[in-house]
């Protein structure tokens, strides 16, 4: 889901200062946006990523720092579209101006040696962050990178840090930043019974929960399991809107549930099988989910995973099940290689979610049966990725 490329040009000149040193001279720095391409969504229901999908750079923040990793200029950088250059009475720069190259002027000399951050899509909280440790920090939320007006598609975090160099034989300094999201996307096409399972003649799906998700982390990528990692348990009473952790979350950011018609009916016909699918033509089930990438203390991220509420099964004749009761399927990721866990700047999408009546549970999170189901991981590129029902 997300990636995106930003590199900034950074060239000190000044007419008594051509051989670059820090001279305490204020400085004038270069600075070039080479594009941002970024998918990004946290809507139920919206339409799928495909690779190369963009996300709208809505403004946000330029940090120049010191080698002592102070904040020493900060440039808010606006989206109006109207390319006016920067203007150093309002320290603001538009999009429009840094997609073209842009001169910024009058950095303090100490901007040598320090890095440059940039935060995208963010509040306007982070304009007064005066240290490298809390640009790091900054609080980022997983129902913050949802955007009812628009989907959520275009609001998503974006960080990225680059370092200062000195170009050879010249009196620039440049640096290339990647701006990326901080979190990944999980697209769920559809869900229907597995072809293997012969007694399913008609089901319901409830709802869809995502449990086990980093409800907040620092925009670096730093999360901390023992509070960041929200795991709402084993009782299915807890799975409902309102209820359990999702008290505090609204429709369509980490749940989808309707309690008196589900969010779809299928049935398993040997000749005229019906999944459960989102309405309307390429839409899924969409979820953005924080990803960090470090964790306080040690150790790796955990992986989300995801809570089918399922009832109103019916048995085809001469099979006999228990019909009607709820009933619960607990999706895990399987990741390809050593890392089991969701990266920033990646769409998992799974296209279709099979099941079968052996791998239903009393409750959420106790099942043991193993599935693979038909899934891609798409980045630039789209790879195989494996899942599986139960813990």
């Amino acid at each position: 889901m997300f990636v995106a490329a930003l590199a900034a040009m950074a060239a000190f000149g000044c007419a008594k200062d051509n051989d670059g040193a820090d001279t305490g001279e204020e400085k004038k720095v270069r600075m070039t946006i080479d594009g941002y391409t970024l998918p990004g969504a946290s809507r139920a229901e919206s339409s799928a990523v495909t690779t190369g999908s963009p996300v709208t750079f809505n403004g946000g923040y330029i940090y120049f720092t010191s080698a002592t990793e102070m904040v020493v200029k900060t440039v808010e950088i606006t989206a109006t579209g109207s390319s006016t250059g920067y203007d150093p009475t309002t320290e603001k720069v538009d999009i429009a101006d840094l997609a073209g190259g842009v001169d910024i002027t009058n950095v303090p000399a100490g901007a040598v040696g320090g890095d440059v951050y940039i935060l995208g899509n963010v509040s306007s909280s982070a304009a007064t962050l005066g240290t490298v440790n809390l640009i790091k920090s900054f609080s980022t939320t997983v129902e913050a990178q949802y955007d009812s007006s628009d989907g959520g598609v275009d609001n998503v975090y974006l960080y990225g840090v680059g370092s200062l160099t000195a170009s050879a034989g010249s009196a620039e300094y440049e640096t290339s930043i990647d701006i990326a999201a901080v979190g990944a996307r999980l697209e769920i096409g559809e869900i229907s019974v597995d072809p293997a399972d012969l007694g399913i003649a008609e089901f319901r799906v409830d709802g869809i929960f995502i449990n086990n998700f980093y409800a907040t982390m620092g925009i670096a990528g730093e999360a901390d399991n023992a509070t960041d990692l929200v795991d709402n348990g084993d009782d299915g009473d807890d799975y409902t809107p309102s209820t359990g952790v999702y008290a505090s979350y609204t429709d369509g950011i980490l749940y989808d549930y309707n309690a008196t018609s589900g969010i779809g009916t299928g049935t398993a016909d040997v000749t005229a099988s019906e999944s459960v699918k989102p309405s309307g033509t390429n839409e899924v089930w969409a979820y953005n989910l924080l990803a960090p990438t470090t964790i306080t203390g040690g150790g790796d991220p955990e992986a989300p995973r995801v809570i089918f509420r399922i009832s109103d099964i019916t048995a085809k004749p001469g099979y006999t099940l228990l019909e009607g009761s709820d009933w619960f399927l607990t999706m895990n990721l399987v990741f390809t290689g050593a890392d089991q866990y969701m990266k920033p700047g990646y769409v998992y999408t799974i296209s279709n979610v099979q099941f079968e009546y052996s791998d239903l549970e009393e409750e959420p999170e106790m099942g043991e049966t193993t599935i693979e189901i038909t899934a891609t991981l798409m980045t630039w590129t789209v790879e195989g990725l494996t899942y599986n029902f139960g813990n």
